[in-house]
């Protein structure tokens, strides 16, 4: 009897997790990082903001301040190779950005062209890290010297 018990939990708990790969439930949502130009408004963050939430498929949008770009940075490389090289939380090559939770059945890459269209935003990328954003600002400042 219980050897038929576990046979039917294991049967059970095989159909649940399968059912989650066809239908997708366990990834429903893609993160996309929109990085924007340095020195824009206030204003001007405000309606990227605004123009990112309207956007059909995005779930979720929070922004990351200049100060908060500079501690996610300190945390990944340490204080030192900051102060080294003459940044502060104020100054900072390592631009702000949107995170965005989008829906999985959008189609990603029109949304990040629809999004890169948008005036300030400097670039797009699908599930980004800190690692990306110090190599995309290092490549940013290599290509406009």
């Amino acid at each position: 009897m219980k050897k038929r018990i576990l046979n039917s939990v294991i049967i059970f708990t095989m159909l649940i997790c399968t059912l989650f790969v066809i239908t997708g439930c366990a990834n429903k949502t893609e993160n996309v990082t929109v990085y924007i130009n340095d020195g824009l408004s206030d204003s001007k963050i405000t309606e990227i903001e605004k123009t990112l939430k309207e956007m059909d498929g995005v779930n979720t949008i929070s922004y990351t301040t200049k100060a908060e770009v500079y501690e996610e940075v300190k945390e990944s490389l340490g204080q030192d190779a900051l102060e080294i090289s003459g940044y502060t939380k104020e100054i900072h090559p390592f631009p702000t950005y949107f995170s965005l939770e989008v829906k999985k059945n959008k189609n990603i890459d029109t949304l990040i062209k629809e999004i890169e269209s948008i005036e300030g935003v400097k670039m797009v990328k699908k599930d980004a890290t800190v690692k990306d954003l110090i190599n995309a600002e290092m490549n940013y400042i290599r290509n406009n010297k």
